[in-house]
């Protein structure tokens, strides 16, 4: 039976879930800026650039934390090639997150999680 199945996590996975929340946050940063965020979240919308702090620990104001980590969703889906609009701090957090669920789980992609 793969690891998967058992319910547990690949090798990979178990040793990243041991490092420090910071240390995680600086390799995502490092996937980020390969992906060119700075220039469509940063520059476009104007967002503050991450730290490796950004999703680490609470931000300040949970709301504009909640609403950036979802437009870095939604940029993520995009470089897939998902049509995927950016949502606006005025979106529901429940309804934001189910869309985002949904997309996450589309067959089409092939990137279900069942």
């Amino acid at each position: 039976m793969s690891d998967e199945k058992a319910g547990k996590a690949p090798p990979q996975v178990e040793s990243q879930q041991r490092l420090p929340a910071g240390v995680m946050m600086e390799m995502v940063l490092d996937k980020l800026k390969l992906l060119d965020y700075e220039k469509e979240l940063v520059n476009e919308l104007k967002f503050r650039p991450l730290a490796k702090t950004s999703f680490a620990v609470p931000g300040q104001n949970i709301n504009e934390q909640f609403f950036y980590f979802v437009s870095l969703i939604a940029f993520l889906f995009r470089k897939i090639g998902e049509d995927y609009e950016n949502p606006t701090a005025q979106d529901d957090p429940n309804g934001v997150t189910a869309d985002i669920i949904r997309v996450s789980n589309s067959k089409e992609r092939g990137y279900n999680r069942e």
